[in-house]
This record gives C-alpha cells, sequence and structure tokens, in this order.
C-alpha cells in the first residue's frame, strides 16, 4: 500500500470543529487525534477503511494458503 496523506488535529480542536474535521477526510484521508502530544485517535476515510478490510481479507487468504501449502491434509483428495 502506498502512504497515505494525514492530517493532525488536537482533540479539543475536533470537538470544537467536528463537522468541519470529518468534512475533511474529502481532503485527506487520514486524520490523527492528539491529546497531549499524543495519538490517542484516527478518523478514517470510508474508502480507505474499506481498502484496509480487503486488504485484511486478502492477507487472511494468503496465510491460510501459505499454511496449507506447508502442511496440507493428508486426507484431502485431489480435484480434477
Amino acid at each position: 500500500m502506498s502512504a497515505v496523506s494525514r492530517a493532525t488535529r488536537s482533540v479539543t480542536h475536533t470537538h470544537e470543529h467536528l463537522v468541519s474535521t470529518i468534512a475533511e477526510l474529502g481532503e485527506v484521508p487520514v486524520i490523527e487525534l492528539v491529546d497531549g502530544g499524543r495519538v490517542v485517535a484516527v478518523l478514517i476515510a470510508p474508502d480507505l477503511f474499506e481498502a484496509l478490510l480487503d486488504a485484511a481479507d486478502d492477507a487472511d487468504d494468503y496465510r491460510a494458503l501459505a499454511e496449507h501449502a506447508a502442511d496440507p491434509d493428508p486426507d484431502m483428495v485431489p480435484l480434477g
């Protein structure tokens, strides 16, 4: 996955300007919320969130294939 642009906003700013902060996700797909100099939450644009879920599902599939290749089921009957 390529680098994703991101912004940082304080929790206080976000609390005071929630609607505009959410609207910002149309321009910047990731907004880190900072409190006391520490990232405490992250807002993610819906399309990026869906892409991350798809990537996680793909990773699970690849892991399952790798585990099977490393230790195939001896009782499995090949198709074809």
